[in-house]
């Protein structure tokens, strides 16, 4: 270790040096060696006597030797040189409880522990507690057993008293800090790990435990050093690669994160937890067949694991075996009935089943509203806000994960860019702790930038009052870091959901949804519990990518063929789609399909595909599949496609309108449902309403009709880009004030009790 090569190198150099030969007198004794600990320790207190550590550090040395006499007789000495306070009144109890419990008691009480037998471990610690106090161990069986037991507070009482026993135990303070660390006492669970430190600077659980703890704190670059200094000096530990992993996975950084997971697994193979951690991970990594792998291993495994059982479910999702991820999600919900985040993706993986009606979805939704409800208690209702008036300004609060590269932020850029002057100061409330070049475009827009994705749900409800939010809108509806729970506590007067989801969240709590006259036409406010309030033109804006990249000439010139495309997630490519793209292949003759997705970047996944539309009666020569890119390389992948083929029943969002962008028209097909209709509403927005079909014989038909006017696509392609800059989807300035317009509206309507939809 390097401390304790520093030290004998100063002894080397200075033999008898009071500080060297304390410190490496200490680390001795923390590693259970009291014996060769003493003479180091007596040989500082003889160089040295003023310093009280050093007659402390002796004594705790007699004492793991259970020399009590010559401790007692030390102490004393001590007395007489100035050691006085509580320490020293502990240090002297603990003398006098050398004559403790016998090994063979403390044995029984391990074994009966170790066994798993709590109720009786816990009734023989008591019984060695109560005759003997002074003894650490029966304090510390008894917080473990508390700790299992859910009872965390009771838990920090009884290692408090382990610690009166044991100041200087390095691993009781470890204890301490993850008690207080659960309990959400952080500021209390940094320090207690700063003195485990202190007492063992080479401990690596320590570090480890630091790291997790600077994280939840919010302190990242911290926690990187913390961890890596864990691993440098226990490099063959399970614990501290998995939560360096967990550490990796949460700032986004998915190779590192994965190599970390599986150092885990090579060191603890079949380990449930590593499988999930593995397994969730991949699933990121779009590794979905290797993920789903490690899901199952872990089921099997423990079938009651509820995180095993969603990795499972994520992972079929992402395979487009929607039944089987839903019945992966219901057996989460099964194992724990307030799980948020089962039922979230439950109700998330419904989107991609056309046979699941509204009504069944509404149903479903308004089952996680119960659950959730259940948990909260009633929850805060209007009238906590009841004696608020009416703002000059209003306070808009915004709460999702996705303040980042990703769709919803390049949506809400738009808005922020068009913004004027009107009356509203915004609050972001980022769920996710990833922060990227995007959040920094986007901080600046907003008046407070507060995180809460590490706060639970009450913590992060109490932040919202304290900003005084008149307005928060939920940017992430059943999709991934939403903070539901949150708005279910009612923080603010008014709550809407808005652009990250694309149904409704079942809660009533939520007052408005905001939709468009497309995504939400009239008819439909029953697939709602939220009331609709539709925006006059459309219910999102699109920022532009950042650049000037050229729209390429129309590519059937060029190749002599036509060339379909589709760069969505391929989650949405189920079955029902791929037969309809092979029709319209089909359909016209010669033509080829290029489909790009982060799936696409795994061998096993090519494969899959290709078999799939071979199984349709695809020629899968026609088939181009290619991985991700970087953003302005998969920018410049649309110069190869002449038409986008949006998927059904969950067509594109992003990829649509950056194909639009980019001169690519896209053909969708007209939906029953908000999501359904998002094709509608963006070529409705984009003056392109001949791209929408009305079944799918009329898809097939258009794209043969579109293909065999090259001329006019030329055109289309050509002008494309000018027409965009004036549409209503890219307007931002428009966008924006009819946006101001919708929550001044919703505000002052916020206590009609009438229901149904409002045109804006």
């Amino acid at each position: 270790m390097q401390a304790q090569a520093l030290y004998l190198q100063v002894l080397q150099q200075q033999p008898g040096h009071a500080e060297a030969s304390h410190g490496l007198g200490l680390l001795a004794l923390g590693d259970g060696k009291p014996k060769e600990a003493l003479p180091l320790l007596r040989s500082a207190l003889q160089a040295d006597p003023t310093q009280p550590q050093y007659w402390v550090g002796c004594i705790e040395a007699l004492i793991g030797l259970g020399d009590a006499d010559q401790a007692a007789k030390l102490l004393a000495q001590g007395r007489q040189h100035g050691l006085k306070g509580r320490p020293i009144d502990q240090l002297e109890a603990r003398i006098k409880a050398l004559d403790g419990p016998s090994a063979q008691t403390l044995q029984a009480l391990l074994a009966s522990y170790h066994k798993a037998a709590p109720e009786h471990a816990y009734r023989h610690a008591v019984e060695i507690a109560s005759r003997h106090p002074q003894h650490p161990l029966a304090w510390k069986i008894m917080a473990r057993l508390h700790r299992r037991s859910g009872r965390p507070e009771v838990a920090l009482q009884a290692i408090g008293r382990a610690l009166q026993c044991a100041p200087l135990d390095a691993s009781l303070q470890m204890e301490r800090a993850e008690l207080l660390e659960e309990l959400g006492r952080l500021d209390e669970a940094e320090s207690a790990c700063r003195r485990a430190l202190s007492a063992e600077p080479e401990n690596g659980l320590a570090h480890s435990l630091l790291g997790a703890i600077l994280m939840s704190r919010g302190r990242a670059e911290e926690a990187q050093a913390s961890h890596r200094r864990a691993v440098e000096l226990q490099p063959d530990s399970p614990l501290v690669h998995d939560r360096f992993s967990l550490y990796l996975h949460g700032q986004g950084r998915l190779e590192e994160a994965e190599a970390a997971a599986r150092r885990v697994l090579a060191l603890r193979p079949g380990n449930v937890g590593a499988l999930g951690n593995l397994s969730a991970i991949l699933i990121d990594r779009a590794a979905y067949e290797e993920a789903l792998g490690c899901a199952r291993e872990a089921v099997e495994l423990e079938p009651s694991d509820v995180q095993a059982q969603q990795n499972l479910g994520a992972a079929l999702i992402g395979l487009g075996r929607h039944r089987e991820a839903v019945v992966a999600f219901r057996q989460a919900i099964r194992l724990d009935p307030g799980c948020a985040i089962a039922h979230s993706n439950l109700l998330y993986g419904l989107n991609f089943m056309a046979e699941v009606s509204p009504a069944q979805a509404r149903a479903e939704a308004l089952g996680y509203a119960r659950n959730q409800r259940a948990l909260v208690g009633g929850g805060i209702t209007n009238a906590t806000h009841a004696a608020r008036q009416p703002a000059s300004r209003l306070r808009v609060g915004f709460v999702g994960g996705d303040f980042r590269a990703h769709p919803v932020a390049y949506f809400l850029e738009g808005l922020l860019k068009g913004r004027g002057e009107d009356g509203l100061d915004l609050l972001a409330f980022p769920t996710n702790d990833i922060e990227d070049e995007v959040s920094a475009r986007l901080r600046p827009h907003f008046a407070a930038w507060q995180p809460i994705s590490r706060l639970d749900d009450e913590a992060a409800a109490a932040l919202v009052r304290e900003a005084r939010v008149d307005v928060l809108i939920d940017l992430a509806g059943h999709t991934a870091h939403n903070r539901l729970p949150v708005f279910l506590r009612r923080p603010a007067p008014l709550q809407v959901a808005w652009l990250g989801y694309f149904a409704t969240t079942g809660l009533a709590e939520i007052d408005f949804v905001l939709g468009d006259p497309y995504v939400t036409p009239p008819g439909e406010e029953d697939h709602f519990v939220e009331r609709v309030w539709r925006l006059p033109r459309t219910y999102f804006c699109f920022s532009p990518p950042i650049g000037d990249l050229p729209v390429a000439p129309l590519p059937a010139r060029a190749a002599g063929h036509l060339s379909f495309g589709c760069f969505n997630n391929l989650a949405k490519v189920n079955d029902a789609t791929i037969a309809l793209w092979v029709r319209v292949l089909g359909a016209v003759p010669g033509s080829r399909l290029l489909l790009k997705s982060a799936a696409l970047a795994h061998a096993n996944e090519v494969g899959r595909t290709r078999d799939r539309f071979a199984r349709a009666g695809l020629d899968v020569s026609r088939l181009t599949l290619e991985g991700p890119s970087p953003r302005e390389d998969y920018l410049r992948a649309y110069g190869r496609v002449d038409i986008a083929l949006d998927p059904h029943p969950y067509p594109g969002g992003t990829t649509s309108v950056e194909g639009l962008w980019m001169g690519v028209p896209v053909l969708t097909l007209r939906g029953d449902r908000f999501i359904g209709h998002n094709g509608e509403s963006i070529l409705h927005n984009c003056g392109l309403p001949q791209w929408i079909a009305q079944d799918e014989a009329d898809y097939v038909a258009r794209a043969a009709r579109f293909c065999a006017d090259l001329d006019g696509l030329a055109r289309l392609r050509a002008g494309l880009r000018d027409h965009l800059r004036v549409a209503p989807l890219f307007d931002a300035k428009a966008f924006a004030s009819d946006f101001a317009c919708a929550i001044r509206g919703m505000w002052g309507m916020r206590n009609e009790g009438r229901r149904g939809a409002v045109e804006a």
